[in-house]
């Protein structure tokens, strides 16, 4: 069976417009280039007060790993280190997006976020966390990057035992928000075991909300209201209908749904106000579109 070039086009485009990530919305980090350094397993080229954290990275992926550290050590976050080398970013754009959910099982754990710059070898950006013991931690930051960041960085996360101001990390102070010159951060013992799991994780442009949803037709039987809105980039639409023009709760009712059309039972010679709006879900993140105009029917 021949299929023509017009049906092919058309199969995929149809594929194209259903997928729930927008070419915007696209995850730099590569699951490929995700690497570890625990400083008693992996001692080349590190100071040797940073080979006491001992422990191993589990799993990973594109968007998730877990260490499991038997001891976070001390001397140097840097002794248990999960990274992401080579990723691509634009040398004009600078504003990007990481967010992700962490927690640590077995002890409060301070952690580095860090943009280094693969040519210059520098960090350009860096934030950290504290997570409380049990207790996930949801990050979201725009990062800035300075002009000196080239068209590679790597992504790390320090998890080591303590974050000291020593001079090999002169550069992080400098992007570290809240940072002073006796700035310190330490953990509750180097000998403590912990398991950090990182999901959700994202980096690449900010995940912006979807479109305004539309109401393309609003008609009205005795029984029901038939309502069709028009398709945006959303995975689910949130319908909110009520008898009173300034939906106070008492009188309103909120549904949600995928389809892109939706009845309402509705009384005799009552008014109803009606509105929708887009929802998309991304790395565990739900972004909501605003309402669009209000239909009175």
């Amino acid at each position: 069976m021949r299929i023509s070039f017009k049906v092919l086009l058309f199969i995929l485009s149809a594929f194209i417009c259903s997928t729930t990530v927008s070419a915007k919305d696209v995850n730099l980090l590569n699951k490929e280039t995700c690497k570890f350094f625990f400083g008693r397993e992996q001692n080349v080229g590190h100071a040797i007060f940073e080979l006491d954290a001992d422990g191993t990275l589990v799993s990973y992926s594109q968007d998730s790993w877990t260490a499991k550290m038997k001891e976070i050590g001390s001397g140097g976050i840097w002794g248990g280190t999960v990274y992401y080398e080579d990723i691509d970013v634009s040398p004009t754009k600078r504003k990007y997006e990481i967010s992700f959910d962490m927690i640590s099982t077995g002890c409060d754990k301070i952690i580095f976020i860090g943009f280094k710059d693969k040519d210059f070898n520098i960090f350009v950006w860096g934030d950290w966390i504290k997570l409380k013991k049990g207790k996930t931690y949801h990050y979201n930051r725009i990062v800035n990057f300075s002009t000196k960041a080239t068209k590679k960085v790597t992504l790390y996360f320090g998890a080591g035992g303590e974050f000291n101001k020593r001079e090999a990390d002169q550069s992080i102070y400098e992007y570290v928000i809240n940072s002073t010159e006796s700035f310190k951060l330490s953990d509750n013992s180097e000998y403590d075991s912990t398991t950090i799991k990182c999901s959700n994780l994202y980096f690449g442009s900010e995940i912006k909300a979807p479109k305004t949803a539309k109401v393309k037709k609003c008609t009205r039987t005795k029984k029901k209201i038939k309502l069709s809105y028009k398709q945006t980039d959303a995975v689910k639409y949130e319908i909110k209908y009520s008898t009173n023009k300034k939906f106070k709760k008492k009188y309103t009712k909120t549904i949600t749904t995928k389809k892109s059309t939706y009845s309402i039972k509705c009384k005799k010679n009552k008014k109803y106000y009606i509105k929708v709006r887009a929802i998309k879900k991304l790395y565990g993140r739900t972004f909501y579109g605003k309402w669009s105009s209000t239909k009175i029917i």
